[in-house]
């Protein structure tokens, strides 16, 4: 379940909510902060912080996530995250030539 959250926000285009997260994957919006929790802690994901300096908050595209002004958060898959999608990827392909 892991690897499918990490590929679901690898792949995202744009800002997916909980709701629509939790959804993809076919669980609870209360497990899906769990499993973003044992991600985080892994160090698969990380929180994203906010560089405000550079655009005003009227016109950035990520707004309606800030984590400036409200309760929501940003998660964003680390280069380890990356390296264990990257390995996976590559050792389904291995197996699926080989068999």
């Amino acid at each position: 379940m892991l690897l499918r959250l990490l590929r679901l926000l690898s792949d995202a285009r744009g800002i997916a909510t909980t709701r629509e997260v939790a959804r993809s994957l076919d669980v609870s919006e209360g497990s899906l902060r769990g499993m973003i929790d044992q991600a985080v802690v892994l160090g698969y994901l990380a929180p994203l912080q906010p560089d405000c300096s550079r655009v005003p908050c009227h016109i950035c595209r990520e707004r309606a996530a800030c984590l400036m002004g409200g309760s929501a958060r940003v998660w964003s898959v680390t280069d380890k995250g990356r390296r264990l999608l990257t390995e996976r990827s590559a050792l389904e392909t291995s197996q699926a030539e080989a068999g």
